[in-house]
C-alpha cells in the first residue's frame, strides 16, 4: 500500500453475572479503508499508482469468562472477519520471473477462529497459562495454534516476564 486512510467505529458490550464469577462480551467493529496501491513494484520510480481503492473489514467477537476456583479460569472466545474490496498490498507481493508483482487476491475473505485458554495462578506473583486456537477461512485456510506460558510479576501489575511455547500448524 502507498497510502492509507482508515474510518474505524467500534462497539463493545460486556456484563457479569453469578456473583461476577461469569462474563460475557460482544465486540462489533468496522473499517472503511481507502488506499492506494502501486501497479508495478518492479521499478518503484516508474510504478504508477492506482488511487481511491476501498477495503470494508466487519469483526464481531463474542467472548466469555469463568472462574473455575480461586486460582482458576477459563475463557471462551468466537470470531468472525469479513473483508470485502481490495485485498492486496505491498506486503503481499510475488517474485514473478524476477520482477516483483502484486498479488491478485479475491475480493472477499471471511474468517472464524475460536479459542479456549485456562489460566493457573500458581502464587501471587506468577501464573501459567494454556491455550488452544482454531482458525478457517473461505481462502481454504485452517489453522491450529497450541500456547503455552509461565508469567512472573517484576512490580506490583506493571512488569512482567513471560515465558512461552508456541506450536502452529497451518494448511496449504
Amino acid at each position: 500500500e502507498y497510502d492509507y486512510q482508515s474510518l474505524n467505529a467500534s462497539f463493545n458490550i460486556a456484563g457479569s453475572f453469578a456473583k461476577d464469577n461469569f462474563t460475557i462480551g460482544l465486540t462489533t467493529q468496522y473499517f472503511n479503508d481507502e488506499l492506494s496501491l502501486f501497479t508495478d513494484l518492479s521499478n518503484p520510480k516508474s510504478s504508477t499508482i492506482q488511487e481511491g481503492k476501498s477495503r470494508n473489514v466487519f469483526a464481531a467477537t463474542l467472548a466469555a469468562s469463568q472462574i473455575l476456583t480461586v486460582t482458576d479460569v477459563v475463557q471462551f472466545d468466537l470470531t468472525y472477519v469479513n473483508a470485502s474490496g481490495d485485498m492486496e498490498s505491498t506486503a503481499g507481493t510475488v517474485l514473478v520471473n524476477g520482477v516483483r508483482k502484486l498479488e491478485q487476491l479475491p475480493d472477499s475473505r471471511n474468517r472464524y477462529a475460536t479459542s479456549v485458554k485456562l489460566v493457573h495462578g500458581l502464587s501471587e506473583t506468577s501464573a501459567m497459562n494454556l491455550s488452544y486456537r482454531y482458525y478457517v477461512d473461505s481462502w481454504g485456510l485452517d489453522a491450529h495454534t497450541v500456547r503455552g506460558a509461565y508469567l512472573i510479576e517484576l512490580n506490583e501489575d506493571e512488569d512482567f516476564v513471560e515465558y512461552s511455547l508456541r506450536i502452529h500448524s497451518q494448511g496449504s
